[in-house]
């Protein structure tokens, strides 16, 4: 706990993935704070495939765009939309990536209010390069209704982003010799 390993690898939040940019990788991996279990946040790492690009800039406008649309679904799911998020640029770690989501407030009749969310951060990695992974960073919360184990609702969303900003914040690569300029904070 709280060491930074050696070896070549993404650092995440009570995390290490070990990766020497030999390897072909793909990993997805969610945690939850257990005061918040109905809060999943999901990392989803790997190297870039050509047949397999992630397309961050189109994932975060759609995020942000729940809602808008036309159809008698969206249309309910409108008069809920509390706050966009983005698209916008972000930050993960030192790199700029993108992001979009929607927080609900939603009201029902019969029901106590609660909030409903879901924030997506990317970064598309860069093709043919061993040390600029595709990083992808959800946000999902879960109500009551869609998982009955829980026992509350989602805390507030100004909560469950702030957590949010912080895994973003504190995620890392390893450096390489000779430094990416990618990988150089504060430039």
């Amino acid at each position: 706990m709280n060491e930074i390993p050696t070896e070549l690898g993404v650092c995440i939040p009570f995390g290490f993935l070990p990766d020497d940019g030999r390897t072909v990788t793909d990993i997805k991996q969610s945690i939850r704070w257990k005061d918040a279990p109905g809060v999943l946040y999901t990392i989803h790492t790997g190297n870039v495939q050509p047949r397999q690009l992630k397309s961050t800039v189109i994932t975060a406008l759609a995020s942000s765009q729940v809602g808008r649309f036309g159809t008698d679904e969206e249309a309910e799911v409108k008069k809920h939309v509390d706050q966009r998020i983005g698209p916008r640029q972000a930050k993960i770690g030192g790199l700029v990536g993108e992001q979009g989501g929607v927080a609900l407030k939603v009201t029902q009749p019969g029901s106590k209010p609660y909030e409903a969310y879901s924030v997506f951060t990317g970064y598309s990695g860069w093709l043919g390069s061993a040390v600029l992974p595709f990083i992808l960073v959800d946000m999902q919360s879960f109500t009551m209704e869609q998982a009955p184990e829980l026992k509350a609702n989602p805390p507030p969303f100004r909560q469950s982003m702030e957590r949010l900003e912080g895994v973003l914040k504190y995620m890392r690569l390893r450096p390489t010799n000779p430094p990416m300029p990618e990988l150089v904070s504060g430039k």
